[in-house]
């Protein structure tokens, strides 16, 4: 449970930083429609949960340059949130990458998959 409570603050808290406003998007060059689309699509924002659907939003825009979503998207893989298959190795992968850029709640994460804390106490 605390584990789903830290993906919804840290996927509220890095879609907030991620959608200030067109022009500072653009400056930043973060593809903010997809962004905003992926948001939808995995918390279930004006449409349903979609896994999938954010799975490929984030994809475009992890591929499009904005690190940022490496966290979110290695979150929904360890959680299984939106109805994504829970696929903890790619997680690891995806969270790394985050965490190594300095993500603290991306550090966390895979600190609760290696104590196996939480979601993960089960997790083989």
């Amino acid at each position: 449970m605390r584990e789903l409570l830290i993906l919804a603050i840290h996927l509220f808290v890095t879609f907030a930083r991620l959608l200030p406003g067109r022009r500072t998007c653009r400056r930043r060059r973060i593809p903010d429609p997809q962004a905003s689309a992926a948001h939808q699509y995995l918390l279930g924002n004006g449409v349903a949960e979609d896994g999938k659907e954010a799975e490929r939003w984030l994809t475009g825009v992890l591929e499009a340059g904005y690190h940022a979503a490496a966290s979110v998207l290695g979150m929904a893989y360890a959680s299984g949130k939106a109805g994504l298959t829970r696929n903890i190795p790619l997680a690891r992968e995806m969270l790394s990458k985050a965490a190594s850029q300095g993500d603290e709640k991306s550090r966390e994460m895979l600190e609760a998959i290696d104590k196996r804390e939480g979601i993960f106490r089960n997790w083989k």
